[in-house]
């Protein structure tokens, strides 16, 4: 008897921690202020301020509060605004990989293909940007080399004529000084 209850505590315990992770689970509030992130955040869209709407989908992504169509908004909205391709890209990969059976995973593929490509557009219009910004700074630093020879040169040009200058003076004196020879 004494070995099926050392096994039962164990069990006790473990089935004990399951219901208080149930009771985590179910606790942690998906809502603020008595509505969802995700209902909030289409609030936001619905008064035009997609800024705001960004982080409450985001929250309702954390919170797993509708989560694959908050995936979607996030996708949507990352589309339309510059800079955020990249985002548009992940969160429609999420839509994929959270519902793969999703009725509307052809239109979330399409929307992936077509976020993919304006992101593929974007970095190589960066990597030209990116190419003619290296360009021109190799030629500003060439120009400001050259420009630092010059004047190097010109340096070395008048400390030569100077140098030459005293030398003449100085076979000069030597000449005209009698006893020296």
């Amino acid at each position: 008897m004494r070995t099926a209850r050392a096994k039962s505590i164990p069990s006790l315990w473990v089935a004990a921690a399951a219901w208080i992770l149930l009771f985590c689970a179910v606790g942690c509030r998906r809502e603020v202020g008595g509505t969802s992130y995700f209902r909030e955040a289409m609030r936001h869209l619905d008064d035009d301020q997609p800024t705001l709407a960004i982080p409450a989908f985001e929250l309702a992504i954390l919170h797993n509060d509708h989560a694959f169509d908050a995936h979607v908004q996030l996708g949507l909205l990352s589309e339309r605004m510059p800079g955020r391709q990249l985002q548009a890209v992940w969160h429609y990969r999420q839509c994929l990989e959270l519902e793969p059976n999703h009725p509307h995973q052809t239109a979330i593929r399409e929307w992936l293909a077509q976020a993919e490509k304006v992101l593929l557009a974007e970095l190589q219009e960066q990597q030209k940007k990116d190419g003619e910004e290296e360009r021109k700074q190799r030629v500003r630093i060439l120009e400001e080399h050259a420009l630092r020879q010059k004047e190097w040169i010109s340096e070395l040009s008048q400390e030569n004529r100077e140098l030459r200058q005293r030398l003449a003076e100085l076979q000069a004196d030597s000449k005209g000084s009698p006893g020296k020879k």
